[in-house]
């Protein structure tokens, strides 16, 4: 008897919980989510790791229906290629490891100092806003572990990026378009509440126009009918966090 799209739905789920605590086997993952399509060998290179570590892994994914040959370019290239299965890639997007993909409207507050009854009710709200997200620890587990992945996969492109800007002299608009954005990281000091919202305001004023602006790209690669190989995907990762307590 086939399993209904609820226990498949739920099978998958734990499956994701799993994986996120096991370091191979979600960069596995967020190999084949990141570029679809992979063999072992290039995902030996990408990963950092021997094949013949990740040839066990790829074998219980297989097993587990997470992940499945894929006949198509196995069929057009060399060696067997590897891509998630459909069932578990619908759960990976649902639970994707993001922490915002909307933004309410932003507000620039002027705010002098703030008393206790305002830190009451930040922390609260802040309470509030992680409830209703799912802003879980866990959650927060697999979007950092999925960041740190990806970064590492940009930092694989550097070297072949910086080797194309020493020997050419002449450059395409999909050169441009595999440019990266350099971030910068550093601590920054607070003393007191006041200091913390106004870090929070800049952040959040960022953010407001960030999401603004990918809208606004969105609707414009929709109404250029933009061929669908030519979109390459960005990441910008920012976290933070106080280191004392």
């Amino acid at each position: 008897m086939k399993p209904s799209v609820n226990a498949d739905s739920e099978f998958f789920a734990a499956k994701l919980e799993e994986i996120v605590r096991d370091f191979d086997k979600f960069a596995i993952i967020a190999a084949l989510e990141t570029y679809e399509s992979l063999n072992l060998s290039k995902l030996s290179l990408l990963l950092q790791k021997p094949r013949t570590t990740l040839l066990g892994h790829v074998k219980s994914l297989l097993e587990n229906q997470l992940i499945e040959i894929d006949s198509k370019t196995t069929g057009e290239k060399w060696g067997k290629f590897y891509k998630i299965t459909e069932m578990f890639k619908q759960e990976f997007i649902r639970h994707r490891p993001s922490l915002y993909e909307t933004f309410t409207e932003y507000q620039d507050e002027k705010i002098e100092d703030i008393n206790q009854d305002q830190i009451n009710k930040t922390i609260l709200q802040r309470k509030k806003f992680r409830k209703e997200t799912g802003l879980s620890v866990e959650r927060l587990i697999q979007y950092c572990g999925f960041a740190y992945f990806i970064q590492k996969f940009i930092f694989n492109d550097i070297a072949e990026m910086d080797r194309m800007d020493e020997e050419s002299s002449s450059f395409s608009e999909s050169d441009f378009l595999k440019s990266y954005f350099i971030l910068f990281s550093r601590g920054f000091p607070v003393g007191k509440p006041i200091h913390v919202i106004r870090y929070t305001n800049l952040i959040r004023g960022f953010l407001a126009n960030f999401l603004e602006l990918t809208e606004e790209i969105c609707k414009e690669i929709e109404h250029e009918d933009i061929e669908e190989e030519k979109i390459l995907r960005y990441y910008l990762h920012v976290f933070g966090g106080s280191l004392k307590t």
